[in-house]
């Protein structure tokens, strides 16, 4: 029978939405399941949020110095800022490379954009 070993949770961004922008890289090597609570506040921002992985970041003092970042899919498409508020989660499962990160692509517009990252470790 599986038992939760971890549960973490914390703010990951709190930044206005008046230019693009990456979260600070998380190590989630020895995680099982990632979430993601993401909000925004805006009635005129316009861009796209999306969930990156790395199998090769070089990461210093929560900065990614080096290395691939690539773009998840999600099936449903995420919903994204246009004009308007909103809020949901991402749930992932069974991540396969170490690093994970939040990137925001300004188009127009601002805002206030919050993120919060849980994460938990399953063990036999």
């Amino acid at each position: 029978m599986a038992r939760k070993l971890g549960v973490t949770s914390f703010k990951l961004v709190t930044n206005d939405m008046s230019a693009s922008f990456f979260s600070v890289p998380s190590n989630v090597d020895q995680v099982d399941n990632i979430g993601f609570y993401v909000k925004w506040t805006s009635s005129d921002a316009v861009g796209t949020i999306s969930v990156q992985g790395s199998i090769n970041a070089e990461v210093v003092n929560g900065v990614a110095r080096s290395g691939d970042w690539e773009d998840l899919t999600f099936d449903p498409l995420l919903s994204q800022p246009n004009s308007n508020d909103d809020n949901y989660l991402i749930n992932i499962n069974q991540f396969p490379y170490p690093w994970i990160r939040i990137a925001y692509t300004r188009t127009s517009g601002t805002g206030l954009l919050e993120i919060w990252e849980c994460t938990k470790s399953v063990g036999a």
